[in-house]
């Protein structure tokens, strides 16, 4: 069908419960589907523009649940082993909607998982990958928060499938990102996405950026399709300059544009746009070449590197690790 849907943002829930019914998915969904929600929790705390809103999460929860559906939400640790998946949970108040929804948490990163090969476009990826990605899902949902990415220019819907490889270190996988990210979503099939686009981060991310007000709801039934409308159409972008999008356009039975757009949104425009700092420029030269993300990250000169750099400008995500675990404890001590 390659669909994509962008509406103002409103009420998640009858929103959701209408995307199902009008993607046929409806027929899916029923008592003990098991359904599987793979947020953007790419911050130990929830960030406008950066992870998907909490709310947006509950929402969809809501619809699912009420659907008779059993639902587990799902990210891997925080890239370079900056934080864990738990943190982050913690930090979007995940623990306690589980709790109120009857709903599984579980950390990729941890999670039993079998090593998968994967052909794309003939080449063999060969990844260790969550079981219950691979056999114990029936609807996987993907809820990406759309965003300018300093390293890939754009991040969307096939990217937020990177953090379902275990590999808490999986940076290191940066040289092998096209094929592999495209090998990822082959293997775990998401077949729904609902895009969290009240704020889009703008010039620079994922972590950071300037997060602009969209106050939009996108939902697509092609991970492709959702990518390319959102990057060319709400964002301004070229899709055909963002290498892994155009990666895509070979690989069926995904399509590089939808059949249908159904935009009847009303809210703000805005044209965006990627400028990498220094650093950022530096780190994107590495990005793709295999010696240099050995020679910054994964060595003794890197480490040293890395620790000048937080000595002199500050580490905001340890900051921030800390500052989730500090309140942790505190309602811990509390109860």
């Amino acid at each position: 069908m390659a669909a994509v849907v962008i509406e103002d943002k409103a009420d998640i829930a009858k929103q959701t419960a209408a995307i199902l019914e009008s993607f046929d998915l409806l027929r899916k969904v029923g008592s003990g589907t098991r359904v599987f929600l793979k947020p953007n929790l790419t911050y130990p705390r929830h960030k406008p523009g950066v992870t998907t809103n909490p709310r947006f999460i509950k929402d969809v929860v809501k619809t699912f649940r009420e659907l008779g559906a059993t639902v587990t939400i799902g990210e891997g640790d925080g890239g370079y082993g900056a934080w864990s998946a738990e943190l982050a949970f913690e930090g979007h108040g995940l623990p306690n909607l589980c709790r109120e929804f009857g709903v599984r948490l579980v950390n990729l990163s941890t999670a039993p998982s079998r090593l998968t090969e994967i052909e794309v476009l003939g080449d063999a990826y060969r990844e260790y990958l969550p079981i219950e990605l691979l056999e114990d899902t029936d609807l996987f949902v993907t809820l990406p928060v759309p965003k300018i990415h300093a390293m890939t220019v754009y991040s969307g819907a096939v990217k937020n499938q990177w953090g379902c490889i275990p590999d808490k270190l999986r940076l290191r996988r940066h040289p092998d990102f096209v094929g592999l990210v495209w090998a990822v979503n082959m293997a775990v099939k998401p077949q729904l996405v609902l895009g969290d686009a009240e704020y889009v981060l703008n010039r620079s991310g994922p972590l950071v950026g300037d997060p602009i007000y969209m106050n939009r709801f996108i939902a697509s039934d092609d991970i492709l399709a959702f990518d390319v409308a959102v990057s060319q159409r709400l964002m301004g972008l070229n899709a055909e300059q963002i290498p892994y999008l155009k990666a895509g356009k070979d690989l069926a039975p995904y399509r590089w544009s939808a059949n249908s757009i159904e935009d009847g949104s009303t809210g703000p425009r805005q044209r965006f746009f990627l400028h990498r700092s220094l650093r950022h420029q530096l780190t994107a030269a590495a990005f793709p070449r295999q010696w240099a993300v050995n020679l910054l990250w994964f060595s003794p000169l890197g480490d040293l590197a890395h620790r000048a750099l937080y000595a002199i400008a500050g580490n905001p995500i340890a900051e921030e690790r800390a500052g989730v675990e500090a309140s942790r404890r505190a309602t811990k001590d509390s109860r």
